[in-house]
């Protein structure tokens, strides 16, 4: 892992690794995990960006609707406040493990805002963030998404070969900004994963709401609620294993 590189439009030099909390280079020994500086800053940026562009728009769209937004949380609970916006919290949890928007409850019926609203404002995030990343990635977008789901598929459940985030990525080659927003093109279509807490799940439930006119969401079965934390935490568990033991 702690080989020369010598990419296009690059000096040459030593593609250093993360090997057990340390930088590696050369003559370095040790069991290194496979991942140089440059896949990790862009998945770091890539993760991060997508929470700021996915929270941030979806609060926007909503407020162009004329719905309250009560919290704009990156993370999950518990959080501390940083600070308003307004009469929006601003909260951040050390479990960064995604986020949400919160809207103001209804204070008549049952739903803060008509089901084409609520539709449109599960799939805001996601859909944000394959826009703003059209501007590095081009018409690549679109072909990073459609291949995003069968390469999950394969992380979680073909081991005949390691995950190579390097090779993935390739940021010595394209450059960490299109690296980080091939990451974030990944990271915004697991959100649309049909799982009741993703985005995907929530826009899936809304049409049920719109067709059965009863609110849902809210009276989910804790079996599926838990069903649905468990397949996405399973999920991320598997990918950071396989990335660090380099299987």
């Amino acid at each position: 892992p702690c080989e020369r590189d010598r990419g296009p439009g690059r000096a040459s030099g030593y593609n250093v690794s993360l090997c057990c909390g340390f930088m590696a280079g050369p003559g370095a020994s040790g069991d290194c995990l496979n991942i140089s500086i440059d896949t990790a800053l862009a998945i770091a940026c890539g993760y991060f960006g997508c929470l700021v562009v996915f929270n941030f728009a979806t609060a926007l769209v909503g407020v162009a609707f004329r719905v309250g937004v009560q919290r704009i949380q990156f993370g999950y609970s518990p959080s501390i406040l940083l600070f308003h916006i307004g009469r929006t919290e601003l909260r951040l949890s050390p479990f960064l493990l995604g986020g949400h928007v919160k809207f103001v409850p209804p204070e008549i019926g049952d739903f803060y805002a008509p089901w084409p609203v609520r539709a449109l404002l599960a799939l805001t995030g996601p859909f944000a963030t394959l826009a703003v990343c059209a501007i590095p990635l081009g018409n690549r977008v679109l072909h990073e998404a459609l291949i995003a789901w069968p390469q999950m598929w394969v992380v979680a459940t073909d081991f005949s070969s390691p995950v190579d985030l390097n090779s993935a990525l390739r940021p010595e080659l394209d450059g960490i900004v299109v690296a980080a927003a091939v990451t974030a093109v990944k990271a915004a279509m697991f959100n649309l994963l049909p799982l009741a807490m993703l985005g995907g799940g929530t826009f899936v439930i809304t049409l049920l709401e719109a067709m059965t006119r009863r609110e849902i969401y809210s009276r989910l079965p804790q079996p599926i609620l838990w069903a649905s934390l468990v397949i996405m935490l399973s999920f991320v568990i598997v990918f950071v294993l396989r990335v660090v033991t380099g299987t």
